[in-house]
């Protein structure tokens, strides 16, 4: 090949260096010597942009392109490079004929966000992308061209649908708040409210929308700083909280507090805001009213005393009935006086309080290090200073609970301090709330991450077991070899287990309810749960009878109870007692969240071990969390029943306190239908040798290959295919009397495969061999087979297929 043009050697490598060394002979365009000077050029240009750029030269399509578009292209590159763009992108070929047709006529097209489904890498995929076509013009003045610009936007694209679904959750939540919850978009712009907002103003749902939204009912007086503040805080990112007045529908005015935090996305840039009005009418009402009257004490203290008597008891009726905690401090900080809301938190009457410093007062004494906070905040606004701050307080009614906390000086005339104003709004309602959306966003990724984790287990284990199984069937080697073979067999089994767990904890694990007579069913596991637990230990049941069924699934439901009984052993190291009870239940509308009215089926399983602290027992379900030390346990235990109980329709709880032991309680649907009976383990299916030829269809070759190996020792003819394409070929061949199949593969899936056979031969016994996250789009009526499995496994289900 002769040298190239100077215009294309700009880079040395890259895909300028691919473009130089390619055999350009054996395409429309022949050898680079022979390019026209805007062949040339457009190449030489294409070769120095950083943008991903292919040109589409002629009437054939011919594709040159760079590096940018070579990441692009996936493992399909450096395959294209040369070819026509109609056969190098099979998948949209009529999409690339028509900008082949167009571009050539001389037009130039663009696309945003458009969607394909490509293979690329291998397998099928949705992918969307910008993409600008303009006409390159020839020597003789005519289109010879098409350069395209792409810009992939997937990643965008995915993002956006994924905060779409965030946002609708988000929604849910704020809907069963109390108070007015609004979200704008990241420039300000208000998008949504809640019912409680549109309830207030009386506006019609989506006339809030917009960029000047809040300027139709927020107080004509306060809206510029309120406007100020907002820019402000969409400038550098910062939270956003002033107060003021907003518009009822009736016309009337009240006083909020407005509270918005910036929600980021992954890069962390704001993508929006989320806000919160909480009404501060009368305490602001109050604390105006208390100034006004110590002004007046103090300027018309003779003249006036009858009218402030008045006055005062007006305001003590408001100061006595607000939600809020409010109460009133000297300079020193010492107590005079609080709310009836703010006592009953403390079980207290003014007298039992009074003349105490504010930080020795109960509403601070069992939050350690609070009493010196308190302190410091005092002869702060005690030098004239306001003191803000979210705070966390144990108190003696109510335990843990959040406050907006503030404290305010109160001036004299002369401008001194002469008392200070302590207020707090409870917030834990809304942070619950709050805590809630993000556990549930947090949760449906691990579940997602999960679920498919699982899944590339499954394929890789069903080699391992099949292998192992079969090599302990024919017991080969010597006694140390079949002793590796089966310790190697349970190691897999251990891992199948483990991802068991994590389908439970993801919620993805293909359940049978049915339903199961709990009480024979625990009554069954009783020796089980003895030798697990050990002697130190003893086992009671407290079961009521007679006891409806439960919908469950029995090997699932036998997997949970397990991991409790073990739990609550590993929870008595010293012994105990373990207490496994079963009754029913009839719960009300609203009872328990998540659940419906009806009667279920409550199963507890009690220790007298060393029981958890609230810490624990609020994270106990979590995925991997786990008190045990390191190499005592997954973290899976508790997270694959609650997973359980969840896809069942039922719940899981747990009450526990420190020395004095756990109780489980897991609630589990009545069934209406009759009692499924346990059954004794089922012997091995034996099959008769020559039993007939099976295809044998599937993309992973270890898979393929271990299955195959078990067709053949059950006496079947095995013909094997990597794809369905390749089955389809064969079938046109060969007779088969069977067809085993992998359901999602490159190109076509199982169940299209067996969708074409059966159009042919309606009769054709199938069987579908997939991991747990492929059972979407298989037909209810296809007999499944999940990976991992053992021979006797698919001996038995192979034995099913057999007409009777």
């Amino acid at each position: 090949m002769s040298s190239a043009p100077r215009s294309l050697s700009a880079h040395d490598n890259g895909m300028a260096a691919r473009i130089m060394d390619f055999d350009w002979a054996s395409t429309p365009l022949g050898p680079i010597d022979d390019w026209s000077q805007p062949l040339r050029t457009s190449v030489a240009m294409l070769c120095a942009a950083g943008l991903p750029i292919c040109l589409i030269w002629g009437k054939e399509g011919t594709m040159i392109y760079n590096d940018g578009y070579a990441e692009i292209a996936g493992k399909r590159h450096p395959h294209m490079l040369g070819s026509r763009i109609i056969d190098a992108w099979p998948e949209a070929a009529a999409f690339n004929a028509m900008i082949l047709r167009e571009g050539l006529a001389g037009k130039s097209l663009s696309y945003r966000d458009l969607e394909f489904t490509l293979t690329r890498n291998g397998a099928p995929e949705k992918a969307w992308f910008n993409l600008d076509y303009a006409p390159v013009l020839g020597e003789d003045g005519a289109p010879a061209a098409i350069i395209a610009f792409v810009t992939e936007t997937t990643a965008r694209v995915m993002d956006t649908r994924a905060l779409e679904r965030s946002e609708a959750q988000f929604r849910v939540f704020a809907q069963a708040m109390p108070n007015q919850v609004w979200a704008a978009r990241a420039n300000g712009d208000l998008y949504w409210l809640n019912a409680q907002a549109y309830a207030y103003s009386g506006a019609a749902v989506g006339d809030m929308d917009g960029p000047s939204a809040w300027g139709t009912i927020v107080h004509p007086d306060d809206l510029p700083i309120a406007a100020q503040r907002w820019t402000a805080a969409l400038a550098t990112g910062s939270i956003y909280e002033t107060e003021f007045r907003i518009r009822r529908a009736d016309g009337t005015y009240r006083w909020f507090l407005v509270r918005a935090e910036p929600v980021r996305d992954a890069s962390g840039e704001v993508a929006s805001w989320v806000g919160t009005n909480t009404d501060i009418h009368d305490m602001r009402e109050t604390e105006a009213a208390l100034r006004i009257a110590n002004e007046t004490l103090e300027e018309q203290v003779h003249a006036r005393t009858a009218e402030l008597q008045a006055k005062e008891a007006r305001l003590r009726t408001v100061f006595e009935t607000s939600f809020g905690f409010q109460g009133l401090l000297d300079p020193e900080g010492r107590l005079l006086d609080a709310n009836a809301t703010s006592l009953a938190a403390i079980n207290c009457v003014l007298d039992d309080i009074a003349g105490l410093a504010f930080w020795d007062t109960p509403w601070f004494a069992n939050n350690p290090g609070m009493d010196e906070a308190i302190r410091q905040a005092v002869q702060t606004v005690a030098a004239g200073a306001v003191v803000r701050q979210e705070l966390l307080l144990n108190l003696p009614v109510g335990g843990w609970r959040w406050f907006d906390f503030v404290l305010r000086p109160i001036f004299s005339t002369q401008g001194d301090v002469i008392a200070i104003v302590p207020e707090a709004q409870e917030t834990t309602e809304r942070r619950t709330a709050e805590e809630a959306l993000r556990q549930s966003q947090k949760l449906e990724a691990m579940g997602q991450l999960t679920g498919g984790v699982a899944h590339d287990f499954n394929n890789l284990l069903t080699p391992i077991i099949g292998t192992l199984d079969l090599l302990s069937r024919r017991e080969l080697g010597g006694e140390r070899e079949r002793r590796l073979i089966e310790g190697g067999l349970q190691s897999a089994e251990r891992a199948r287990m483990l991802v068991q767990r994590l389908l439970a904890f993801a919620r993805r694990q293909p359940l049978q309810p049915q339903p199961v007579d709990v009480a024979a069913l625990i009554r069954s596991m009783t020796d089980l749960i003895a030798s697990t637990s050990g002697p130190r230990i003893r086992i009671d049941l407290a079961i009521d009878e007679p006891l409806p069924p439960a919908t469950a699934e029995v090997n699932q439901l036998e997997m949970a109870l397990l991991n409790l009984a073990v739990n609550a052993r590993d929870a008595m190291p010293s012994g105990g007692n373990l207490t496994i009870g079963a009754s029913v239940v009839t719960l009300a509308a609203d009872a328990r969240p998540g659940l419906a009215a009806g009667r279920y089926v409550r199963i507890t399983v009690s220790d007298t071990g060393i029981g958890m602290d609230e810490h624990t027992c609020r994270h106990a379900i979590e995925p991997f969390f786990s008190t045990k030390g390191i190499g005592k346990g997954t973290g899976l235990g508790l997270s694959m029943v609650h997973g359980l109980a969840s896809q069942l329709g039922g719940d899981l709880s747990i009450a526990s306190k420190v020395g004095l032991g756990t109780t489980i309680e897991l609630l589990l649907p009545v069934s209406d239908a009759a009692v499924i009976q346990l059954d004794s383990p089922a012997e091995a299916a034996v099959l008769a040798s020559s039993v007939g030829t099976v295809l044998l269809v599937d993309d992973e070759e270890h898979v393929r290959q271990t299955t195959a190996d078990m067709l053949s020792e059950f006496g079947y003819d095995v013909i094997e295919a990597e794809s369905g394409e390749d089955a389809l070929a064969l079938l046109g061949k060969r007779g088969v009397d069977l067809i085993i199949t992998d359901h999602l593969m490159g190109g076509m899936t199982g169940m299209a495969l067996i969708e074409l056979v059966r159009t042919d031969v309606p009769d054709m016994p199938v069987l579908v061999i997939s991991g747990y996250a492929d059972a979407a789009g298989i037909a209810a009526d296809v007999p499944r087979l999940t990976k991992p499995f053992r021979s006797v496994e698919l001996a038995a289900m192979l034995a099913s297929l057999r007409p009777h």
